[in-house]
């Protein structure tokens, strides 16, 4: 089957029906970090502040849930949770899912011990808060920032806290 799909796609290429070319990097002017950084930010302004006005009935509703507790996870957890990441890319730590998969022997006591802290504790480290924010072409010539879309590469090990 995995045959199959391999050359169904080797096909398509073959006969220009899809492009295996990717678009290439970011033109010249286009480079320039805090155009992309401003034009980004100004983008979410309505997400970050919205206009939403809460209904007067639901003004001064509070609900009573309780007290919230994490269970604490086990190092079969981590493996679970670090088996299951797909990406490689690498935070601003520069830390790889393969470099810490290598370590993970050595490491997986230390890592569960560190988890189990930021959940019992309510705290997450803050390296591991901020992300690497790299721009995508949305179009195949992007030429303004608006033909760009930002995705944000977390740091490994916060991807497993938050799993």
């Amino acid at each position: 089957m995995q045959n199959d799909a391999k050359s169904f796609w080797k096909d398509l290429k073959q006969y220009n029906i899809i492009s295996s070319n990717k678009p290439s990097g970011i033109p010249d002017y286009l480079k320039d970090v805090n155009r992309i950084n401003n034009y980004f930010v100004s983008s979410v302004d309505d997400i970050v502040n919205p206009n939403v006005t809460v209904p007067r009935e639901y003004e001064n509703l509070r609900l009573d849930v309780g007290e919230f507790k994490f269970a604490p996870v086990v190092e079969n957890d981590i493996i679970r949770v670090l088996n299951k990441i797909k990406s490689n890319s690498a935070g601003i730590d520069t830390i790889n899912i393969k470099m810490i998969r290598y370590c993970c022997p050595v490491l997986i006591p230390f890592l569960t011990h560190l988890i189990n802290f930021c959940l019992e504790n309510g705290v997450v480290l803050d390296d591991w808060k901020i992300a690497k924010v790299v721009p995508l072409h949305k179009t195949n010539a992007p030429k303004e920032p608006k033909d760009l879309r930002p995705i944000s590469i977390l740091p490994v090990l916060s991807k497993v806290l938050e799993k």
